[in-house]
């Protein structure tokens, strides 16, 4: 009787230390995926000259409905219409552009769809985020006609 007892506390045991060792490696694993933890928020309130700062603002945009785009801003867009809101920009036309971002001093937005003033943003402040951002927006830009 006295060993049935300690067999179900050893297994008992085991099975509580397993549960918090697997709790413990799933929270390191998602540290790992997601390193940019509260860097990031989804928003649908933003404005282009909020981010801007004192650097150009540069967009990369599929397609770009009613938002006034900043002067001095470089724009690469995927086609060439619509440009009226894009006085005062340098405006690259670049076929491959599949993504909808605009980076400033030291944050970015990232679209969830085309930018128009209701779309869904995520914002963030990670600098290896708004790194790679950059990479792709001069790779788009270089390539650009």
């Amino acid at each position: 009787m006295f060993c049935d007892i300690m067999d179900m506390l050893s297994i008992g045991i085991g099975v509580l230390i397993g549960i918090i060792v697997t709790a413990l490696m799933v929270e390191i694993g998602m540290r790992k995926i997601l390193p940019w933890g509260v860097t990031s928020r989804l928003t649908s309130v933003w404005d282009l000259n909020e981010i801007k700062g004192n650097k150009t603002l540069l967009i990369v945009a599929e397609k770009i409905e009613n938002v006034e785009i900043p002067k001095n801003s470089r724009v690469v867009v995927k086609q060439r219409e619509g440009t009226a809101l894009l006085k005062g920009a340098e405006v690259v036309v670049n076929p491959d552009a599949h993504s909808n971002f605009a980076i400033g001093t030291d944050r970015a937005l990232i679209f969830t769809s085309s930018i128009h003033p209701d779309a869904f943003t995520v914002w963030t402040t990670n600098e290896k985020m708004i790194r790679r951002l950059t990479s792709e927006f001069n790779r788009l830009w270089m390539e650009g006609k």
